[in-house]
């Protein structure tokens, strides 16, 4: 069950204007560099400890652009989160459609409910109006006002790992027949996440095992290997091919003989010149379909 975890009862809050980090706050910065982005997050008045929202958490919080100019970038941006007269969001981490979303839930992760703080975002952010329109470097304040905990994943069951793995890939595939690629590539994302956490956590013998459980893990790995192919199916729809390969070897390290798996990453060998490689996929998938006509016609294409 959800439960609310919230600061607003606190007195010694103040309007988020008014945040300056005094001398009893104590002033914190941490780096990430794990992805493209580096993330400096400055702590301007602590919030209640140890309380921070997992994946699934629905958060309220308000967000300001610490911007010395406004610019059409951080506009839309603003109107990408739905900020008109109001600063305040409700958001649902792990539901997010575009990357700048992402950040913004890497940064509330990092949050405890109350906490106010700074984080200076260096990265590549594309605009919402033009691919061309970018900013490397961006400058926000969140207060996280309270959020509705849920089970944090390391106490969830299996079962409940994969039906929100299922949900997330559902997700994925209706944005992607929608045309919102990078929403699909998102939910996806999250999907596998899910996933990786299940099998790390049934990581034994096969043979230490009874059926059932064997059925379930099998289960698991089939919906991995979907979620992989789906992956790659995003970014074949933005030609990075280097992403498709590496998201097709993901899927056949699950399911070799997989010709879905075997022909989309001869497309991304094909395309980024590899021919050898390609045309080594294509034999293989047409010794296990011998009849397929789409990968025979494509394997002469190779030759």
């Amino acid at each position: 069950m959800a439960m609310e975890v919230s600061a607003e009862e606190n007195p010694s809050k103040r309007s988020l204007e008014n945040k300056t980090g005094g001398d009893n706050v104590e002033t914190k910065i941490f780096k990430d560099s794990s992805c493209d982005q580096v993330l400096t997050k400055i702590i301007i008045e602590t919030g209640i400890p140890f309380s921070c929202p997992n994946l699934e958490s629905v958060c309220t919080f308000d967000i300001e652009f610490n911007c010395s100019e406004t610019n059409n970038h951080v506009n839309d941006l603003k109107e990408s989160l739905g900020l008109k007269d109001s600063k305040t969001i409700e958001h649902k981490l792990g539901s997010s459609e575009s990357k700048f979303k992402v950040l913004l839930e890497k940064c509330v992760m990092t949050m405890c409910s109350g906490e106010v703080s700074m984080f200076r975002i260096s990265a590549c952010i594309p605009s919402v109006s033009s691919e061309t329109n970018k900013i490397d470097k961006l400058c926000i304040t969140i207060h996280l006002r309270s959020f509705k905990s849920v089970t944090p994943l390391w106490q969830s069951s299996s079962q409940e790992k994969y039906n929100l793995a299922l949900f997330h890939k559902e997700n994925g595939t209706n944005f992607f027949k929608a045309g919102k690629i990078e929403a699909a590539f998102l939910q996806y994302s999250v999907a596998v996440k899910y996933l990786i956490c299940i099998l790390e956590c049934t990581d034994v013998s096969i043979r230490e095992i009874d059926q059932e459980k064997k059925d379930k893990i099998k289960e698991y790995n089939s919906l991995k290997h979907v979620c992989y192919l789906n992956i790659a199916a995003c970014h074949s729809k933005v030609g990075h091919h280097s992403n498709v390969i590496s998201s097709c070897s993901k899927a056949l390290e699950i399911e070799e003989n997989s010709v879905k798996g075997l022909y989309r990453r001869a497309q991304a060998y094909k395309a980024s010149g590899q021919l050898n490689e390609a045309r080594s996929d294509l034999m293989k998938a047409l010794k296990l379909e011998p009849k397929n006509k789409v990968v025979a016609s494509f394997l002469q294409e190779c030759l």
